[in-house]
């Protein structure tokens, strides 16, 4: 069977089988968060933090980086114009939502709700190609007039008239699958996604605080809890955040670093004071973005990265070569392929085994036996592989079954992965959530 329809499980979450991947339905985000990591444990995927920002009230797209920048000494690049959006659809906010094979993914509202895919090329720094997701026009506004937007890789998240959105089943393809009011937040002047920690955005307003935001289920639907991180002297728009607890924040003459984490009482949340990293990079004070979870704690495994680099492959041409060094007649179209890319990651790309296999069940025969560095374990970390078995009797048998990669566990014990072959129409490279307890089989598999 190529593709499944999901089905709730444990009332929590529909996942995909490995011959389908799927949009899971939100799990009970975890209430206490990750420690955080000190400057020199934090290490960026490609060296750089990518900074965008809408200018000249949404005609302009405006690009900058910094190199490096949880290092002793980042190398902060000047800013530059990099697009002008055409007068008749100006730009109202703008979420780098993924970077693949050197083309950051960035979504773009206008003030008519329409929804667009901007193609930023790294290498030339210039917009590449565009894709229109959604149109509106000022007698029928679309659903998009979001004047805040962010993503965190895997779900889009805006605000308007006061309230958090959240979109789920995004790809840069076609428009969000679902959208569903969370909580009355206000007006942020700042809303971007975590900082490598359990809390999905962070938010600041017109009175200088600085507030978490933790997102959970209720009923088919969200709700959120809201800490405050601090209660002044954060009034500034123009913050974001590349992952592993790094935030950036760009006053009009100097350019601050900070580490964060957000246990649950916010009188003990600890971040540290500003490092200032630049006092040349003059900013204007339009919120910023740039692509969630480019840094992550140097203790994340290789796997981690090599998979978080793969966010967004889409099957067909993009992803065949998942299959095409192993397997050369498959191709991602016609073939189950989220064990194919767990061979990739690991063996092809990482090398921290020799074992590969397009089956599921081969895997977790494989680390049952011992075989080529592979165990089973009960208790799963970053870059550990984690299978599952749909109906719950252990078998993991073809078209019953699917594999991803552990990104990270949350300190409530739900296991964010990045599965393959993840999606009900054209599959692709994506995030999801498990929690520890369902009704179906979880098999971790450690790599020795």
């Amino acid at each position: 069977m190529r593709k499944l329809t999901r089905t709730l499980l444990a009332g929590l979450s529909a996942i995909a089988a490995c011959a389908a991947g799927v949009l899971a339905t939100p799990v009970a985000g975890d209430p206490v968060a990750e420690a955080a990591t000190p400057y020199d444990q934090v290490t960026c995927g490609d060296a750089a933090a990518r900074l965008f920002q809408l200018r000249g009230n949404g005609k302009e797209l405006w690009y900058s980086s910094i190199s490096g920048p949880a290092a002793a000494k980042p190398v902060v690049y000047g800013w530059r114009k990099v697009y002008t959006f055409s007068t008749t659809r100006p730009a109202l906010a703008v979420a780098a939502h993924a970077t693949v094979k050197g083309v950051v993914k960035l979504f773009v509202t206008d003030r008519d709700g329409g929804l667009r895919v901007y193609n930023f090329d790294t290498a030339k720094a210039t917009i590449g190609s565009t894709r229109n997701l959604h149109t509106g026009n000022p007698a029928k506004p679309g659903p998009y007039d979001f004047s805040r937007l962010t993503s965190d890789g895997r779900r889009l998240y805006g605000t308007k008239g006061g309230q958090l959105h959240l979109m789920t089943g995004v790809t840069t393809v076609r428009r969000p699958e679902k959208s569903a009011t969370v909580k009355t937040i206000g007006y942020p002047l700042a809303l971007w996604s975590n900082a490598g920690n359990d809390q999905e955005l962070l938010y600041t307003d017109s009175a200088g605080v600085l507030r978490a935001v933790d997102i959970t289920t209720k009923g088919s639907g969200f709700t959120a809890a809201i800490t405050t991180v601090r209660g002044s002297g954060w009034k500034q728009a123009a913050i974001t955040s590349p992952g592993g607890g790094l935030l950036v924040r760009d006053t009009p003459t100097n350019t601050w670093r900070h580490l964060i984490t957000l246990p649950t009482k916010a009188t003990s949340t600890p971040i540290t004071p500003h490092q200032t990293i630049s006092t040349t990079h003059h900013t204007p004070n339009p919120p910023l973005t740039t692509p969630p979870d480019s840094c992550a704690p140097r203790t994340t495994s290789n796997v981690v990265s090599i998979a978080r680099a793969e966010l967004g492959t889409e099957e067909g041409p993009e992803a065949d070569k998942y299959l095409a060094w192993a397997w050369p007649s498959e191709h991602t179209v016609t073939t189950p392929w989220c064990a194919g890319f767990v061979s990739w990651v690991t063996n092809h790309k990482a090398g921290v085994t020799s074992f590969k296999h397009l089956a599921v069940q081969q895997w977790v025969i494989a680390a049952r036996e011992g075989r080529s560095g592979l165990r089973r374990v009960t208790t799963p970390r970053a870059g550990d592989l984690i299978a599952f078995d749909w109906d719950g009797n252990g078998d993991f048998r073809p078209g019953n079954s699917h594999i991803g990669i552990v990104d990270r566990v949350g300190a409530n014990g739900n296991i964010y992965t990045l599965e393959g072959n993840w999606g009900s129409g054209t599959a692709s490279v994506h995030r999801d959530v498990h929690p520890r307890n369902t009704t179906y089989s979880q098999f971790y598999i450690r790599i020795d």
